[in-house]
């Protein structure tokens, strides 16, 4: 009888983070480094970085990719979590539609 062989990792195969795909979705601009930052922040622990940290991630990925605009991508990506405008976001404030 022949041993079933079993995967190293339980994820499926789609759901792994593939460097040069985020390497082509930057260059074909599907989305910007701030938003793919966002998106991979819940990822980064299971990478050994800090909780959350989205940034780290996409650096770590784009240095594996090796991407002559690599820099130019991260400062975006540090631009638009500067800016607030990431996941991160303070609460709202109340007023015009909050719960009395």
């Amino acid at each position: 009888m022949q041993e079933r062989q079993t995967v190293a990792s339980p994820e499926p195969e789609a759901c792994r983070v593939r460097p040069e795909r985020v390497g082509d979705a930057l260059r074909a601009e599907y989305d910007d480094p701030g938003t793919v930052a966002d998106a991979l922040g819940p990822h980064a622990a299971r990478f050994g970085l800090r909780r959350g940290d989205g940034l780290a991630l996409l650096h770590w990925l784009l240095e594996l990719i090796g991407d002559p605009s690599s820099e130019l991508w991260m400062s975006e990506a540090r631009a638009h979590l500067a800016t607030g405008t990431g996941s991160e976001r303070a609460p709202a404030l109340a007023g015009e539609g909050a719960p009395r």
